[in-house]
């Protein structure tokens, strides 16, 4: 069978792909490490962007186990949780503006934002990830993830636990 890539046919190949514009590059914010493409220009019309994102999931001795968190700045919030016994429960509230600014800055003090992963496992305790956004359209996050919480993670912990046994119901 003879071969249909021929030194001409390769050689218009390139010729076309060198010749060809290139792509749109999206400009990165030189300080992100994230690579999240720098702020634009949209507006921000419907200011409803999540300041902080708290998951615990995986497995007890009782069984499996998850509890989702979302705030948002306007004050909207959001708890789903899929206990071992008594079944899901999602609960909405809505939140003074104050109480998202505390939080906030109590996110901060706690050093939230630049955390690290403590990635030692631990067979009948659930994973904890705890994700702080920077606000706006384009904002930036940060991630970190623990089993046991100790130090700096333990008293974010304690925060985010105290925050919900504070606004919402669900015990």
């Amino acid at each position: 069978m003879k071969s249909l890539c021929t030194p001409s046919l390769v050689a218009v190949a390139l010729g076309a792909i060198l010749a060809a514009p290139a792509p749109q590059q999206v400009q990165l914010d030189p300080g992100s490490a994230i690579g999240i493409a720098a702020p634009t220009a949209c507006p921000n019309k419907v200011a409803v962007e999540p300041v902080v994102l708290y998951d615990v999931t995986g497995s007890t001795l009782a069984g499996p186990y998850h509890q989702h968190l979302t705030v948002y700045g306007n004050g909207f919030a959001t708890l789903a949780r899929d206990p071992v016994v008594g079944g899901s429960v999602v609960e909405t509230v809505f939140l003074p503006p104050a109480d998202v600014a505390q939080l906030r800055t109590d996110l901060a003090a706690l050093g939230a934002a630049s955390l690290c992963d403590i990635p030692t496992p631990v067979s009948d305790v659930p994973l904890n990830t705890v994700t702080v956004l920077s606000g706006g359209t384009d904002a930036r996050a940060h991630t970190f993830s623990f089993f046991l919480a100790i130090k700096q993670h333990g008293a974010v912990k304690t925060l985010l636990e105290t925050f919900i046994a504070t606004h919402f119901g669900v015990s």
